[in-house]
């Protein structure tokens, strides 16, 4: 099972019942955000983009003050533009504590390159 709680305090557990099943061989479909409040489970949605800040950016938003720079503008994409950026990964860890998962823990079972 995975918390579809936003990661603000990643050792906060979701409340009782806040999961997501993800069955073998299924789908899900997952929005990618800076925290809860940009996703459609918040307000409505209002505060929903394709840019995980929730604001509108051109296709080609990078850093025009450091061209060699992370987009700075964001705060948490850690990418200098969409041609840079890895992709995303989904990965699944067997600890019932999300304070005790180590990144050796994790086992990627998704990718979606960029």
């Amino acid at each position: 099972m995975v918390s579809t709680r936003s990661r603000v305090r990643p050792i906060s557990p979701p409340p009782e019942g806040d999961v997501l099943e993800l069955p073998a061989g299924g789908a899900v479909t997952l929005e990618l955000a800076h925290n809860r409040g940009q996703t459609s489970f918040s307000f409505g949605g209002i505060y929903t983009s394709e840019w995980p800040d929730g604001m509108q950016h051109p296709e080609d938003w990078q850093n025009v003050e450091d061209p060699g720079g992370c987009i700075d503008t964001d705060g948490a994409m850690h990418t200098q533009n969409q041609t840079m950026a890895a992709g995303t990964a989904l990965a699944i860890s067997y600890h019932p504590t999300l304070g005790d998962v180590k990144i050796d823990d994790l086992v990627v079972f998704s990718v979606l390159p960029k």
